[in-house]
Parts: C-alpha cells; sequence; structure tokens
C-alpha cells in the first residue's frame, strides 16, 4: 500500500540517538514499511521547535493533490499534535482526505486509542490497558468485539456468523439498490412500508442504510483498531456486487459547489410534537421561465419533520422558517414578559447584572465540554461512533466552546429590551435563543416553548 511517514523529530538529537533524531525516525518507517509490504512514499518531518508544523501541512497538501489515498504512518500518536485537541485535529483533518492513519507500535495500531493513552492516563490507566490489550488479541484472532452488525451475530468461536433473516434484508438492501437502481430515500421507503424493521424494532434511516452498503463486513472482512483481515467470516455479498455498489455510490454523489446557506435560527431547538423527532432546516431552490421569457429563481426555507425527510414516517409536517421563527420569538417575548419594563431574574431571585458571567450550571458548562469531547472521543476510538459523526460533534463543541470564551452569551436583562435583538446579527440571536430555550415542539398550527429549566421568571413587584 502507498503509504507516506510523518514524525517530529528532536533537532538537538544524535543520529544515533533511539527514536528522537531524524534520521532515526525517518528509518523506522523504511524499515517498518519493508516488514509490512508497502511502499513508502514520502516521510514528512517537523522539529518539536517548529509549533507551525509546516511539514505537517505539506503532507495535507501532498495528499490533497494526489490521485488516491495514502496509509499515513506515525510512529506515535502524539506525533500528530503538541496537545490532545490539536492531535485529533490533525488525524481528522488526514481521514477527511480519504487517507487512513496507523500507529506503526504493533502493540497499540489505532491512533486515536493512542491518543488517548498518551493524553488522558486517568487512575484506572492499568485496568483500562489490560482491557484494551485483551481487546487487542481477540481483534488479531478476527473474534467479534462489541455489538456485531447487522446481519451477523458472535457465535461460539468468537467469530462473526449470519443471522438468516437479517442476511436477507441485507441482500434486499443491495439488490434494490444495484440491480433496480433505487436509491437510499426509496430504500427507506421500501422497508419501511413493507414492515421490515431494524435490530431495535425502529425504522430504517437513510445514513443507517448508507453506512450497510459501504460496510467491507458483508464481504468478510474484518475491520478494527487498524487491522484488516479479508476472509475473516462468510461474506454475504460477494466483492464485485460490493463494488458494483460503491462505483453506483460514487457516480451518485457528483462534486457539486456547495452554495453558502445562512444557518437556521432555531437549529437544534424545534421538535416535532407527534413523533418527538428533531425538526430540521430544509433550503429548496426552484427555478422557472414566465411567459415572457425570463428565467426566475428563488429560494423556500422551512423546518421539516426528520421522521418524514429520512425515514418517510410521521405527517408531513412543516413550517416556513420566517413564520415559526417569528412564532417562537413572538411567544417568547410573551413568556418572559420582555416588552414590560420589570426585570427579569433568575429563580434564586439574585439579579443578573448585564455583562457579569453566568453562575450555576452555566459556570460549569466548560468541565462540561471536556467531558464531553473525551466521552465521544472514546467512542469513536472504540467504533462505536463514525470519524464523520465525531468530527461533527467536536465542530459544535468548538462553537460553544468559542462563545463561551469570547462571552457573547447575553442576560436576561439586555434581552429584555427588544431593541437588542432588533440590531443583533443571526449569530447573537442563535446563542440567546440557545441560552433560554430548552427546545421548540410544534404541530401544524401551534408552538410550545420550553424553558431551560424554568430558569427565567418575570420578579415579583
Amino acid at each position: 500500500m502507498r503509504s507516506i511517514g510523518y514524525c517530529t523529530y528532536d533537532p538537538s538529537a544524535s543520529p544515533e540517538s533511539t527514536g528522537t533524531s531524524r534520521s532515526r525516525l525517518e528509518s523506522d518507517f523504511a524499515d517498518y514499511c519493508r516488514r509490512k509490504h508497502h511502499n513508502l512514499v514520502a516521510v514528512f518531518a517537523d522539529s518539536q521547535e517548529e509549533p507551525t508544523r509546516p511539514a505537517f501541512r505539506d503532507m495535507l497538501q501532498h495528499i490533497r493533490e494526489a490521485t488516491s489515498s495514502f496509509l499515513v504512518l506515525v510512529h506515535k500518536p502524539e506525533h500528530l499534535g503538541i496537545t490532545l485537541e490539536q492531535a485529533v485535529e490533525g488525524f481528522l483533518a488526514i481521514d477527511q482526505l480519504g487517507s487512513q492513519v496507523l500507529c506503526t507500535d504493533e502493540n497499540l495500531p489505532d491512533p486515536l486509542q493512542g491518543l488517548l493513552k498518551a493524553f488522558h492516563n486517568g487512575t484506572n490507566s492499568v485496568r483500562r490497558q489490560r482491557i484494551r490489550e485483551g481487546m487487542e488479541a481477540k481483534a488479531l484472532l478476527g473474534e467479534g468485539l462489541g455489538r456485531p452488525p447487522y446481519g451477523y451475530r458472535i457465535g461460539a468461536t468468537r467469530r462473526l456468523e449470519e443471522v438468516s433473516q437479517e442476511a436477507e434484508v441485507v441482500h434486499l438492501m443491495f439488490r434494490l439498490y444495484r440491480e433496480q437502481g433505487l436509491g437510499l430515500r426509496s430504500i427507506v421507503g421500501y422497508l419501511n412500508q413493507h414492515g421490515y424493521l431494524t435490530r431495535r424494532g425502529r425504522s430504517w434511516s437513510m445514513g443507517t442504510i448508507r453506512d450497510i452498503l459501504r460496510n467491507r463486513v458483508y464481504i468478510g472482512t474484518y475491520t478494527r483498531f487498524g487491522l484488516r483481515l479479508p476472509g475473516n467470516h462468510p461474506p454475504m455479498i460477494s466483492p464485485q456486487e460490493f463494488r458494483q455498489v460503491q462505483d453506483m455510490m460514487q457516480s451518485r454523489s457528483p462534486i457539486r459547489r456547495t452554495p453558502v446557506q445562512e444557518p437556521f435560527l432555531l437549529s437544534g431547538l424545534v421538535y416535532c410534537e407527534q413523533c418527538g423527532n428533531r425538526m430540521i432546516g430544509v433550503t429548496r431552490r426552484q427555478s422557472w421561465h414566465r411567459k415572457d421569457g425570463r428565467r426566475m429563481r428563488s429560494v423556500y426555507r422551512y423546518y421539516q419533520c426528520q421522521s418524514r425527510t429520512n425515514q418517510g414516517l410521521c405527517e408531513y409536517q412543516t413550517w416556513r422558517a420566517g413564520e415559526l421563527e417569528e412564532a417562537v420569538v413572538t411567544e417568547l417575548y410573551h413568556r418572559l414578559e420582555m416588552t414590560a419594563p420589570a426585570a427579569v431574574k433568575r429563580k434564586d431571585r439574585t439579579p443578573m447584572v448585564a455583562g457579569q458571567p453566568l453562575q450555576g450550571e452555566m459556570a460549569s458548562w466548560p468541565e462540561n465540554l471536556r467531558r464531553r469531547y473525551l466521552r465521544y472521543l472514546r467512542s469513536a476510538a472504540r467504533g462505536a461512533t463514525t470519524l464523520g459523526r465525531l468530527r461533527r460533534q467536536l465542530s459544535r463543541l468548538a462553537q460553544e466552546q468559542q462563545a463561551l470564551s469570547e462571552g457573547e452569551l447575553l442576560s436576561p436583562e439586555m434581552a429584555s429590551q427588544p431593541a437588542v435583538w432588533q440590531n443583533a446579527d443571526q449569530a447573537t440571536r442563535r446563542k440567546l435563543l440557545g441560552m433560554l430555550l430548552e427546545r421548540v415542539e410544534t404541530t401544524k398550527s401551534r408552538v410550545v416553548l420550553r424553558l431551560k429549566v424554568q430558569a427565567f421568571e418575570r420578579a415579583e413587584s
């Protein structure tokens, strides 16, 4: 496999220094690739005294300009960054370019697990290390770990075995996509309308079916901790059929210019009261010709029930974005009596002064963000979360952290002035609503606001 080495070296180390000099690290890459029969294309090295890491940026550019993907090798995962956050960011940047990262330390080849070990050893690190070593030993033997993928179970030999009823559904998905040319949305509708359910008894969604169609486990390949073992268990789909499906999915996903879109004001806050699922923002662009020959274009923005969009379920509940946002803001002003001159106080009757940091639960947010960061990372390291989802989760955390560090959260007294809302930009309005609202529940004709822990109420006269 075409490989690239990346490392950080000690510029003061002599060439004979074990594992720290540039020449020794580059030699170790060459030795590793000879043992593993990899084709070492290039090695990029940054000095430990150079925090900007120009060689790492050069490596990303090299991968971006190449016509094929690479296996990026690092001796230690902490070479990817000085801090845990920087190292994870570097790892995800490589993954986003379609290349894989692997540690040359054969005792811990998975970079995410290596990063957790290097940067976050807690009091139970010895116990966790023993558990990890046991899992890695099982992975080397191709034994199933954790929850098996749909269509398989872990048999008496600890290998994956087919579940006949689920395997029939997997065959059906591939057949509908490959032979009948149905898209993901059409397959979702077909399965849900014909009573096929997931292992948990739920309706199918587009994301779940997409993951199944892309999963190499169905051609008998076991992938875990950076290992890939072909022919490990009985395949459900032939390699030829699998490749045809991948080619079709690639051809159906042309590269398009991504238009700059204004974020939806209520994104992440609105839920469908009927099914409890989230309402998502949808943008539609339409064009048409008038009788005089002029070409007209228009953009429509609205909120639609996610169950309807991704699963073909629930009633077609939809709100025009402007109408729903106006209804929510109007009701919020009414609930908090923002137009009244009376001050707004917290439940403990302690006046809130504009510009001062919020206390209580708000003050604990930075620690919560750190806990969530590590939880997301651990989930991805054990294979329970895809790297795409990890990237989205960490992006949201970064936005929250930036808002907190910049002190941009508004106090209720500031929010009580209508002029503040009218003069605020979209980003400030989103932060204000996120501070005040727990969620918004909608039907076709009404909205119900849930304030955050009933934290705000009108002060007694």
